[in-house]
This record gives C-alpha cells, sequence and structure tokens, in this order.
C-alpha cells in the first residue's frame, strides 16, 4: 500500500471511532459538549424578561413578617383571594400541598381556590425511580392519579398517528399531589419536575412525562395554555415527540420532550408574599398577570443551577419558561443535528486525512485550522440567530485527533530526510 493510502486508513479508522463513540455517548465528551453549549447561552445575549409575569415570593421578609414556613392555609387562601381580587389572570404555585392541617385552614383554601375570578394552577411532583412505587398498592395510585385528573384540565392530547406507549418518553411511577378536593377546586394542574444533567446543571425541563399511559405537561406549559385560553397538544412521531402545542404555538422539543430552558436576562417583576397580604402592592402591578407564586429565602432551599446563574429561584426559572412560551423564542436541540453531526464528522475526519495525505503538514494545518474556525463560528452563528444547538466537540475532536494521528503516522513512515516535512 502506498503511503498516502495508509495515511487515508489512518484517517478512516480515526473518523469510524469518533462516530461510533458518538453513538455510544462518551461521558467526558457529553460534558464538555454541554460546557460549549453554556458557553453560546453566556455569550449570546439573552432577551429581557416581560412585564407580563409578576414573581410574589415568599422571601426572608415574608419569613419574618408572617412566621416560618410552612403558612396556615387560611394565610395562603387570603394571598390567593388578595392576587384575585387584585385582577391577576392567573395565579400559580411554585409549590404542592400533599399533607393536610386543620380541617378549618384546608376547607379555606379550597374554597379560594375555587372562588377565585383568576385561573389557579397547582403544582405536583411526578417520581420516576421504580423503587419509589414498591410499597404503594394500585389503589392508592389510582387515588393519587384520580387527584390530578379530576382537575379542570385535561392531560395533553396526542395530534399525530403515534404510539404513546412505545415511544421514548419519561415514564413515571408515583407522583405528589394535593390534598384532597384542592387540585379539583384549581383551573389546572402541572408537574414542577424539572431536570439536571450530570453536572448538576439545570438546562431544560421534561416537557412530557407519561404516567400510567396518559401524557401530562409541567407547570410552565399549563400556566401558558391558561394565559392564552387554550389546551396542550402533543405531537408525536414513532420514535418520540415532535413537539408540545399552545394554542399555535409550537414548543420545540427533542424526541423524549425535553425543552430547554431560555433563561431571561432581567428579573421579572417580584413582589413579597407579606406585601400583598397587607395590602401594599398596587392593583396595577397584578392586573391581568399572571402572578407565580414560589420561594426565594434561602432556608427554603428551592434554588436551581442554571447555565447562568448559580442560585437560581425555582419559580424564576418556571417564569423563564413561561415567557419564552409566549414570546415563541425558543432554544432548542433539532432532531437532524445528530445525523448532522455525524455527517460532519465523517466528512471533517476525511478531509482532513485526504488534505495531509496531499500536502505537507504546514499546509494541512492551516486548512484544517480554518474549517475548523468555519465549523465552530457556524454553530455559534446557527445558535445566535436560530436559537438551535449543534453538537461542536465530536467533529472538532475527530478532526484534531486525525491530524496528530496522520501526522504521527507520517514520522513512523520513516520519510526522507530531504523530503520536506
Amino acid at each position: 500500500m502506498r503511503r498516502g493510502g495508509k495515511l487515508f486508513l489512518v484517517a478512516f479508522v480515526v473518523t469510524l471511532l469518533g462516530v461510533v463513540a458518538y453513538i455510544a455517548d462518551v461521558p467526558l465528551l457529553t460534558r464538555l459538549e454541554l460546557k460549549t453549549q453554556d458557553l453560546r447561552m453566556q455569550e449570546e445575549k439573552p432577551s429581557p424578561a416581560s412585564s407580563r409575569i409578576v414573581l410574589v415570593v415568599v422571601d426572608g421578609k415574608s419569613l419574618d413578617a408572617e412566621g416560618g414556613w410552612p403558612w396556615p392555609r387560611s394565610k395562603l387562601a387570603a394571598l390567593v383571594t388578595k392576587l384575585s381580587d387584585a385582577g391577576a389572570k392567573v395565579i400559580a404555585f411554585d409549590m404542592f400541598f400533599p399533607k393536610p392541617q386543620t380541617d378549618e385552614a384546608d376547607l379555606a383554601f379550597v374554597d379560594a381556590v375555587r372562588q377565585s375570578k383568576a385561573d389557579v394552577v397547582l403544582g405536583y411532583y411526578f417520581r420516576y425511580r421504580q423503587g419509589d412505587g414498591e410499597h404503594v398498592s394500585e389503589e392508592e395510585i389510582r387515588i393519587l392519579e384520580n387527584s390530578i385528573a379530576r382537575a379542570r384540565h385535561l392531560p395533553m392530547v396526542v395530534t399525530a398517528r403515534a404510539t404513546t406507549e412505545s415511544a421514548s418518553l419519561r415514564d413515571a411511577v408515583l407522583l405528589e399531589s394535593n390534598i384532597p378536593g384542592l387540585s379539583s377546586a384549581a383551573a389546572s394542574v402541572g408537574y414542577t419536575n424539572l431536570d439536571s444533567d450530570g453536572d448538576g446543571v439545570c438546562r431544560s425541563i421534561p416537557g412530557v412525562v407519561r404516567f400510567h399511559g396518559s401524557l401530562y405537561p409541567p407547570l410552565s406549559v399549563v400556566i401558558a395554555a391558561r394565559y392564552v385560553g387554550s389546551r396542550t397538544f402533543v405531537c408525536m412521531a414513532h420514535d418520540g415527540v415532535r413537539s408540545i402545542l399552545v394554542g399555535n404555538i409550537a414548543i420545540p422539543t427533542d424526541r423524549w420532550g425535553s425543552i430547554v430552558v431560555n433563561q431571561r436576562h432581567c428579573q421579572f417583576p417580584t413582589v413579597s408574599a407579606t406585601d400583598v397580604l397587607v395590602d401594599k402592592v398596587p392593583a396595577a402591578t397584578l392586573a391581568g398577570k399572571i402572578a407565580m407564586i414560589g420561594a426565594t429565602a434561602p432556608s427554603l432551599h428551592d434554588a436551581i443551577v442554571t447555565p447562568r446563574d448559580t442560585a437560581l429561584p425555582g419559580v424564576a426559572l418556571h417564569a423563564s419558561v413561561v415567557d419564552s412560551i409566549l414570546d415563541q423564542d425558543f432554544i432548542s436541540r433539532p432532531s437532524w443535528r445528530v445525523g448532522l453531526t455525524v455527517l460532519c464528522l465523517i466528512a471533517g475526519g476525511l478531509l482532513t486525512g485526504v488534505i495531509l495525505s496531499l500536502t505537507r503538514v504546514w499546509a494541512a494545518a492551516l486548512v484544517s485550522g480554518a474549517l475548523l474556525t468555519g465549523y465552530v463560528a457556524s454553530c455559534c452563528l446557527v445558535f445566535s440567530k436560530q436559537g438551535m444547538i449543534i453538537d461542536l466537540v465530536y467533529p472538532v475532536a475527530v478532526c484534531l485527533l486525525v491530524f496528530f494521528s496522520v501526522t504521527i503516522c507520517r514520522l513512523c513512515l520513516k520519510e526522507r530526510s530531504a523530503e520536506p516535512f
């Protein structure tokens, strides 16, 4: 075999190994890929938060004034009534209430939610681990399922021909819901679960969860749906989820239904819950708005690590998702990026091998460097203009490995010393 053929064979083998590594999802390279995505998000000028959402926070000031958490349900009932009377369009709780207090306080809370002029949206929580449901009877699970099914919000409706049983979706085995009667009194319910990657950073939320054959939407999607007065739909294909529809708004997802969080830059308008309770917040601040109630006091431990923040309150993350849905301002990982990445892996690796086989190393380095720079710039441009995340690490790593492997192979072939290297 001639020298050029041997060098190309090395390039082919390294490229093939790169494709196998990409399909196998090597943890180290995948984590590095996530970090490059974080850098793209941090470098991009984020969208400002809109004024349609107001955060009503249980902060340190509220705890000092109203007492430690959890508050009596009668106090939460008063909070709902105050927000409703102020003209809020949607009242959403980034929390759920699984344990009863006194009958009187619980009944007051249920009545306030039911009688609210605003649409009240409550949270609940799914559990995924198989062991979580081992000691729960089928009857208990059925009661829990009915606690969210009776709410005035139907589970997601599949709009494309597909089997939800065979699709690659996130499956829950158990849920933590609200006290009896509370969910059915609400306008809607949505789960509060978030996703964290292996490095502990939250970059996405589960947009669809399958529980006992039905599909359920997250809190943020439900809030957006109540605000625009629409139901939620999921577009399915044979391999999973294509998108989630809120009215005519299509939310891009990956095949498992995950929604990438497009975190807002500026803080949302925020008021302390105690100020609402004592009528210190003007009605104009809340009229026609989405009032999202959540904890921000450090002692309540509801802080999330995101690409832009090391301690973002969970309610602010949910608010970012709601806001991006209503603005139709999304970040997505398109399903075709896998095929594009494999194509770039193969093309980049083999092209680097051909260049090294035909030219001197310094010339090949210049050409390969220009190609890699162009690819990296293209990935950043696509993210900046279209909000699409294209895999960057694997194609770049394969091209570099091919370059160094073929260069070493050239040295091992003992080129003539008179021949320029």
